[in-house]
């Protein structure tokens, strides 16, 4: 049988107490250790926005204090926002908005911030990208109707043959809804057509 020294027996275990040790620090950990901050756009002496989506008060304010992490709300349709504070006036802003901005620039003209992976909540850098609100809206999950059925609708509508309720029966959608899609309300982007 063959002896192993002390040497060898801590190169045996040494891999292992590694592997326990990274399985034991959890995701977050790890995140918070990569967390990058950056200036937030019009706020660049008070507050800084992080990689992760986080908000940080860089200066103290009254009832507040350097370093302080803003506490984050959610809208009803659930995007993540917070009350920025500048010259005694309280700003609303979302936390996509912010990370985008300190990040990558301002946004662009007609572009829009967009969560990659469709979770509003989830707002690090990696799941964030400026896209076009046409790209946007097909890309929802819960899109209702298709784009190739509102063409055909308005394509129908400007040869003045259908009535909005002529339409709605057609197409099986709710008359009010054919008039919203006509006058522009719904869809601005299609009414190029």
């Amino acid at each position: 049988m063959r002896q192993i020294n002390k040497n060898q027996n801590i190169l045996y275990i040494a891999p292992i107490i590694l592997y326990i040790l990274l399985v034991k620090l959890s995701r977050k950990s790890y995140d918070k250790i990569m967390e990058i901050w950056k200036s937030v756009l019009g706020f660049e002496n008070i507050y800084e926005v992080s990689n992760l989506g986080r908000v940080r008060r860089i200066k103290a304010g009254r009832r507040t204090y350097v370093g302080k992490i803003l506490k984050q709300s959610t809208k009803r349709a659930g995007y993540k926002f917070v009350l920025l504070v500048k010259n005694k006036k309280a700003y609303c802003k979302h936390i996509h908005t912010l990370v985008m901005e300190a990040f990558n620039g301002k946004r662009p003209k007609n572009k829009e911030v967009d969560h990659i992976n469709n979770v509003k909540s989830d707002n690090r850098i990696i799941n964030l990208q400026y896209i076009t609100h046409l790209a946007n809206v097909l890309k929802n999950p819960h899109f209702k109707y298709k784009d190739e059925l509102l063409i055909d609708l308005l394509k129908d509508w400007k040869t003045k043959l259908f009535s909005q309720k002529d339409l709605a029966k057609k197409y099986n959608i709710h008359y009010s809804t054919v008039s919203r899609i006509v006058n522009g309300h719904r869809r601005k982007y299609l009414m190029q057509i």
